[in-house]
């Protein structure tokens, strides 16, 4: 039994429907998670409170609640070994580095061994009046130094790079745990003595973590010139799932991959930066073709005697993603691989999830006072809601985007969209400007150049946030990015004309007449007015 109703029946656990209240955060009526002092709040809204760990003692979120047996255990401690307390004997998540671990209780009495963390007799210490910096770079320099030839040249260039990173401690103390990628660097440090460092040596070594990593950093030295990385790896990636597959498989899937997913993905490479969406379209172009010769192998017939009927099925079997097969299909047809054998085009149909003007307004107001969300989720979110800008779009964005300054209060700040500019609100010039400011310390190695310092830093090496992790962030805070885009799009192209709007979004003419129709807004008026006053010039062009 969950509960009882009002007159008495049970009610059980599948029948059982949480309570929807508004939500004292995002003022949306939802289901309730939990009733805080301010009110009901939603499961989106929802921040577990501060508590003191366990095991560390220190004020955090907690993860793992206590029981009769153990304490509350933040999210740290919990991925920690656990080790027996030198006082006491209790199995506790000791901390990795403590030579002498002792647990919560008997710190707490007062059994402190000194120090707690005892360092290990190998640990390189940093000498008087050294600073940050220089204790990276002589733990770098013993990581790539050959006992008997030094350090190879092509790598001298890593100095410059680790001397600016903004946490030289994050990273010595990544090279002097010796694993992952560090283990990698020595590895190739040694064999630089004998032989160029190319993508090609970094090939032979086993896909892991830390190589494409290890492959960024070279990059960003400039050891190694710049590769469309996602794409190269589409070939090992093919070679791999081919394993195990029939040959006549292979014998039209590889000429298809490299000769035309692989080369027009290189031509597009050539114009504008890859991402992991046109990576990831890449291959699913590849698996489609897979799974359609896989399902003809199991209904006896082959892609030369396939039938319109037979791709008909295939493509009725499924989702509106199988449709993509177009172009193996195409392919197939150009190559006299399969005859008569036509993909549908499927239909578009119009936008059906698009949140209300009122919510809209309520999210935007949300992400630009709200300091409790954080500081990039604002900052998108905003974006999103007032620009109806893409996720991809967004994440591409760099410090030089950013054109003007807050700190004088009669200044404009105008953000860069494609060759047009857009006047900022204030309180969201506020919110990128600080971000901007923050981009260099969140940062792993820092750039100088403000053309490639992007304003929402991923985890890669001089790479940004990727679009899959903005919107993941966007949806775990209450704002689901594209229809929060489609709202922002219909509420501008029913104020103003679609070739104004085209340049505000940096959408397509055509995308933004669409979103005109949509609105059913009649400018013809406008129009005549824009002929008469055709020969006028703007005080400040190119800025809308």
């Amino acid at each position: 039994m969950q509960t009882r109703r009002a007159d008495g029946a049970a009610v059980c656990p599948n029948c059982y429907r949480t309570p929807q209240r508004r939500c004292c955060r995002c003022e949306h009526i939802t289901p309730t998670y939990a009733h805080t002092d301010h009110g009901p709040i939603c499961k989106s809204c929802y921040r577990r409170p501060l508590r003191r760990c366990g095991a560390c003692g220190e004020q955090r979120r907690i993860d793992r609640r206590a029981t009769a047996t153990t304490p509350d255990i933040c999210i740290r401690c919990r991925t920690r070994r656990l080790r027996s307390c030198t006082v006491c004997g209790t199995a506790y998540p000791a901390h990795p580095r403590a030579q002498h671990p002792v647990c919560l209780p008997c710190r707490d009495a007062g059994h402190v061994l000194e120090p707690e963390l005892t360092e290990s007799p190998d640990r390189i210490r940093r000498r008087r009046h050294e600073t940050s910096h220089d204790a990276l770079i002589t733990t770098l320099h013993a990581v790539i130094t050959d006992p008997h030839r030094g350090i190879a040249a092509p790598l001298t260039a890593l100095d410059e790079v680790f001397r600016t990173v903004p946490n030289p401690e994050i990273i010595r103390y990544w090279l002097h745990r010796r694993r992952g990628g560090a283990a990698l660097l020595h590895q190739i440090a040694l064999r630089a003595h004998d032989e160029p460092i190319t993508h090609q040596l970094l090939d032979s070594y086993p896909h892991s973590a830390a190589l494409p990593r290890l492959r960024a950093l070279f990059v960003y030295a400039g050891i190694l010139p710049e590769r469309t990385d996602l794409l190269e790896r589409i070939g090992p990636w093919l070679d791999e799932i081919l394993e195990g597959r029939p040959a006549h498989h292979g014998a039209l899937v590889c000429p298809f991959a490299h000769w035309h997913v692989l080369r027009r993905a290189r031509r597009r490479a050539r114009s504008r930066p890859v991402t992991d969406n046109a990576a990831a379209y890449a291959r699913s172009q590849i698996t489609l073709a897979l799974d359609f010769l896989s399902w003809l192998d199991e209904h006896d017939t082959t892609l030369a005697t396939a039938t319109q009927a037979d791709l008909d099925r295939w493509l009725d079997g499924g989702s509106r993603y199988r449709y993509f097969l177009t172009n193996f299909i195409a392919w197939a047809a150009a190559h006299q691989q399969c005859t008569d054998l036509v993909v549908p085009q499927p239909h578009s149909g119009e936008p059906s999830h698009i949140i209300t003007d009122d919510d809209r307004w309520a999210m935007l107001a949300r992400c630009l006072h709200d300091e409790t969300l954080p500081i990039q989720v604002r900052a998108s979110g905003a974006l999103v809601l007032l620009y109806g800008r893409t996720i991809t779009s967004i994440a591409d964005l760099t410090t030089d985007d950013i054109a003007g300054a807050v700190a004088d209060a009669d200044a404009d700040t105008y953000l860069r969209i494609g060759d047009s500019t857009v006047l900022l609100p204030p309180a969201l010039a506020t919110l990128l400007q600080t971000l901007s400011d923050d981009a260099a310390g969140r940062a792993a190695f820092q750039s100088l150049d403000p053309t490639t310092r992007f304003l929402f830093q991923g985890r890669g090496i001089g790479k940004p946030t990727t679009p899959k992790v903005l919107a993941r962030n966007l949806r775990a805070h209450g704002i689901d990015p594209r229809p929060a885009r489609h709202a922002a799009r219909a509420a501008w192209a029913s104020e103003i004309p679609a070739p104004i709007a085209a340049d505000v979004l940096g959408i397509n003419i055509t995308t933004a007449t669409r979103w005109a129709g949509r609105t059913r807004r009649d400018w013809t008026t406008y129009l005549a007015a824009r002929t008469d006053t055709a020969g006028h010039t703007h005080d400040n062009p190119g800025k809308t």
